[in-house]
């Protein structure tokens, strides 16, 4: 097995969520040697059909930002993730719409314009300390999601098989009996009025709290859990006021609240799968912990049944490209191969502790040369001789070239997010480990209106072609800095727009304007061989004659561009 090998990741916070779905593993596979720079603990196995890799937080550790972070390293050594799950405990937010109950289940699903998660503490302070939600978080995939209603429509057909999943575990190892046990005939489930708080800090049972101020509920007919859907509220503040708990779940139409999700969902292909411990309340308590990472952790588990197991493509076996200065076409980076494009863009002999990239900071000053370093090989296999990055010292927006431009969208194609989006520990995967994290966060953060962190900015393709050029130019040529003030990043948010030639013969070509050279897409290949129209003349500082003059034709070109 090696780290290309796994599908299916699994992300639990506590060492408890970590315990309930090692549990499960059906085999548990030997340890791979990290990869520089990824300091997660990683546990190996199969479930089912699926090979799963679980990580979790260093102890103590909780919160969006660390959840982040150990994202960032998972996905740069596990090239081929196509599914993720967060899967752990969390404070039930019950209404009269949704009876959530302590060991229920919630499972992230998008609502209204939410994709299924929530960040309830980031946007505009208001007055009141009221804040103002801005921005989304994205959407699970229709994979993901369609294995969760085929789920939900077989359970009006037949009772889950969370219990018996529990069931298993504990014959499996009877050490899981004290947490895969219903815990509710010893500790009772109780949700007391908003407005009456927890009475004794030292009575973890409720012992003191008057039971009079509890609310009724019917009773129900099994122990089982029953799962609900819909969005998740995830912050960096444990909620324990039931008053708060209540005016966020009117504004936000939440099901429950957590720590961690916010930090992946938009890195990840990822589904937030929670079982409710508490009530987010002033009475919380750990009694339920372990049973609710259990049946979170078992709900998970009867998912992954419902997702066909990957099936890797053929592929025609290659030899070990020799010269590091070979250039690589667009169609020859595979799109769905099992070998990750980090591999495809480098040679076998090169290593990660070979190279030796540029370091800037991430607000790089404008003044001063930069010191001369060696190019980095990712670009130097793009390609860096004039056919890839045409070179002009005093204008170096004119760096682009078509066969760098195809060479991104290829790229683009290989690791875009179904929506389209790209983010940037994506955008990280495409690079070696020992490239300067603050170089690359200042190119990342160069297009970006938002002064957010960079792992919340996901960018279109535009956006990300555009990225990828400024990389390709400042890390091939360290004393260049591509800035970029309003009126470039207007016309970069059209990098990736074509129009047709609109010569009057026709010509078939595209022309794309945004490094004010024109680009012609089809001048090397549907173009080949054809007779020149006059703006592939204009294009080449050919005078056309009984015409307009060459700066007032390209002005009309550009203005159809602009204006398509």
């Amino acid at each position: 097995m090696n780290h290309g090998d796994y599908r299916v990741a699994w992300i639990c916070p506590l060492a408890k969520e970590r315990s309930a779905a090692v549990s499960l593993l059906d085999d548990i596979h030997p340890t791979l040697s990290p990869r520089d720079g990824d300091s997660n603990i990683y546990t190996y196995g199969r479930m089912g059909k699926h090979n799963v890799v679980i990580a979790h937080l260093p102890s103590g550790s909780s919160g969006n930002g660390h959840a982040a972070r150990l994202a960032v390293r998972l996905k740069n050594t596990f090239r081929n993730i196509e599914f993720s799950f967060l899967v752990g405990i969390g404070g039930g937010a019950p209404s009269r719409e949704h009876d959530i109950r302590l060991g229920d289940i919630v499972v992230s699903h998008p609502h209204r314009q939410s994709g299924g998660v929530i960040q309830y503490d980031h946007g505009k302070a208001l007055p009141g300390n009221e804040i103002e939600i801005t921005g989304s978080l994205n959407r699970p995939s229709d994979a993901l999601l369609s294995a969760v209603a085929k789920l939900d429509s077989d359970y009006r057909c037949r009772e889950s098989r969370v219990m018996e999943i529990l069931s298993e575990s504990i014959e499996k190892n009877p050490r899981r009996l004290e947490a895969c046990i219903y815990p509710g005939s010893t500790y009772e489930d109780r949700l007391f009025s908003s407005n009456y708080p927890h009475q004794r800090p030292d009575d973890a049972d409720c012992n003191w709290c008057d039971k009079r101020w509890t609310i009724s509920r019917p009773p129900r007919y099994d122990n089982a859990p029953i799962v609900h859907y819909g969005l998740i509220a995830s912050g960096d503040l444990v909620i324990k006021d039931a008053e708060q708990r209540d005016r966020l779940r009117r504004k936000l139409d939440v099901l429950c609240f957590e720590m961690e999700a916010a930090g992946l969902v938009n890195d990840f292909n990822c589904l937030v799968i929670r079982g409710i411990c508490d009530y987010a309340d002033s009475h919380k308590n750990d009694h339920w912990q372990d049973y609710a990472a259990a049946v979170a952790a078992a709900y998970t588990r009867e998912l992954l049944d419902e997702i066909p197991p990957h099936v890797p493509e053929s592929r025609s076996p290659t030899s070990p490209r020799e010269d590091t200065q070979a250039t690589y076409s667009a169609e020859s980076l595979s799109l769905g191969s099992s070998e990750s494009l980090y591999q495809q863009l480098y040679p076998s002999r090169l290593r990660p502790q070979q190279l030796s990239p540029p370091s800037r900071s991430p607000t790089p000053s404008m003044s001063g040369p930069r010191p001369a370093s060696p190019s980095p090989p990712l670009f130097t296999l793009l390609g860096t001789g004039p056919d890839f990055l045409a070179p002009n010292e005093y204008k170096p927006w004119q760096y682009l070239t078509l066969k760098s431009y195809h060479i991104y969208e290829k790229i683009y194609a290989t690791i875009r997010r179904p929506d389209g989006l790209v983010s940037f520990p994506t955008f990280l995967s495409i690079f070696p480990p020992s490239f300067s994290p603050d170089t690359l966060t200042s190119i990342w953060l160069r297009l970006s209106i938002h002064r957010e962190p960079a792992d919340r900015i996901s960018y279109p393709s535009a956006l990300f072609l555009a990225t990828l050029h400024i990389a390709h130019v400042e890390l091939a040529h360290p004393s260049v800095f591509l800035k970029v003030d309003p009126t470039r990043r207007a016309i970069l948010t059209r990098f990736d727009h074509w129009i047709g030639c609109q010569c009057k013969d026709s010509c078939g070509r595209r022309w794309n304007f945004v490094n004010e050279r024109g680009l012609c897409d089809g001048e090397d290949r549907e173009g080949q061989g054809r007779e020149e129209c006059e703006m592939v003349k204009v294009w080449r500082g050919r005078k056309v004659w009984g015409e307009k003059g060459k700066r007032e034709r390209w002005q009309e070109m550009k203005k159809v561009w602009y204006m398509s």
